[in-house]
C-alpha cells in the first residue's frame, strides 16, 4: 500500500510538471487525456472482468488498482486547461500591451531623426522586464519581435501554447491595429 500512494504521488508531481511546461498545448491534452481514458476504459474493463470471474482471475484486481491509480494521476490534469488558456491569453494581452508602450517612444525617435529606429534596443527602458512570450526563443523568426525602416514598423510575436498550434500576432504602424493568424 505504501508504494503505491508513493508511486501515485510521484506520478501526480510528474503530470503537474509536464502541465506547468506545457500548458494548453495539444501535446498536454494528448498525453493527459489519453492517459486518463486509456487508464478508465481499462480499469472499467479489467474490474469488471474480475467481478465476473471472481477469484479466478487473480490479478486483475491488481491491474483495475493499477489503471485506478493512473487515472488518478492524469484526470486532475484536465483542471489545468482552463487555467493554461487564460494564462496564455494573458501572456498575449502582456505582449500586446508591451509592444503598444514602445509606440510613443517611436514615434519620438522619428520625429527627431527622420526614421523609425532599425532596432528596438534604442527605445526600450533595460530594466523593464520583456513579457514572457519574448523570453527564450518564443521570437518571430528568430529576428526579434520589432522591424523599423523609414516607412513604418511592425511588431511580430508568436503564440506557441495555442492548443491548436503556433499562432501569430502582428501590428503594422500603417494600419494601427493588431492582426493574428490563428
Amino acid at each position: 500500500m505504501k508504494r503505491k500512494v508513493i508511486i501515485l504521488g510521484a506520478g501526480i508531481v510528474c503530470m503537474s510538471v509536464l502541465s506547468s511546461v506545457l500548458r494548453d498545448s495539444l501535446f498536454h491534452l494528448l498525453i493527459s487525456f489519453g492517459l486518463a481514458v486509456i487508464a478508465s476504459l481499462c480499469f472499467l474493463i479489467l474490474a469488471g472482468v474480475g467481478i465476473l470471474l471472481g477469484k479466478r482471475l487473480r490479478y486483475a484486481r491488481t491491474f483495475a488498482s493499477i489503471f485506478f491509480m493512473l487515472f488518478l494521476v492524469c484526470a486532475p490534469q484536465m483542471l489545468v486547461f482552463p487555467v493554461g488558456w487564460a494564462l496564455e491569453k494573458k501572456d498575449v494581452r502582456d505582449a500586446k500591451k508591451y509592444c503598444e508602450s514602445l509606440i510613443p517612444r517611436l514615434e519620438e525617435y522619428k520625429e527627431a531623426s527622420g526614421c523609425y529606429p532599425r532596432d528596438v534596443d534604442m527605445v526600450i527602458d533595460p530594466s523593464r522586464r520583456l513579457p514572457r512570450l519574448f523570453q527564450d526563443d518564443r521570437l518571430f523568426s528568430g529576428d526579434g519581435f520589432y522591424h523599423g525602416s523609414c516607412y513604418g514598423f511592425e511588431f511580430n510575436f508568436e503564440d506557441t501554447g495555442d492548443i491548436f498550434g503556433m499562432c501569430m500576432y502582428h501590428y503594422w504602424s500603417s494600419e494601427g491595429v493588431w492582426f493574428s493568424d490563428d
